[in-house]
């Protein structure tokens, strides 16, 4: 899958909603802009609240949550893990394995085998997934897989 952002935001995501789960996907930059992203926990509204796991061309991650305003298109990122280098995100145009785990109100975000960071929030218990790109980016996302936890409801 690609996708091309002129500046905006773009996502895409799944029809069935998860709880408890893991999601990963093969994803790399076609060029040096923007950034590409896994989206999880989305509601089903046209601008619903969910987490956003952020990569950079420049090996850089963040865990954010978007937060609407009502009744707009607008709304504010508030920050669970702030903008960070890490040697585990390959640079450039390299393909990266990006994984979310969502286990209750715990997330954990892997790159490339190597955990990045661990957060808690307990705002958004389950939702939709999906994949973006944002700030001019074009990336290429392939082999998306989703586990479910066994004690999780089947979406």
């Amino acid at each position: 899958l690609h996708m091309v952002s002129k500046g905006e935001r773009r996502w895409l995501g799944t029809r069935a909603n998860y709880r408890d789960f893991i999601m990963q996907v093969q994803a790399r930059f076609i060029g040096d802009a923007g950034v590409y992203s896994l989206q999880f926990r989305a509601g089903s509204a046209s601008n619903p609240p969910h987490y956003i796991f952020w990569v950079t061309p420049k090996g850089q991650y963040a865990l954010t949550k978007w937060v609407p305003t009502p009744g707009t298109d607008t709304g504010s990122q508030i920050i669970l893990a702030d903008l960070t280098e890490s040697p585990a995100i390959k640079k450039g145009e390299a393909t990266n394995t990006l994984q979310v785990v969502a286990q209750g109100s715990r997330i954990t975000l892997y790159a490339n085998d190597v955990e990045l960071v661990r957060a808690i929030d307990t705002s958004l218990s389950e939702g939709r997934v999906g994949l973006g790109v944002a700030e001019s980016a074009h990336a290429a996302f392939d082999n998306l897989k989703i586990w479910v936890s066994p004690t999780a409801p089947a979406p």
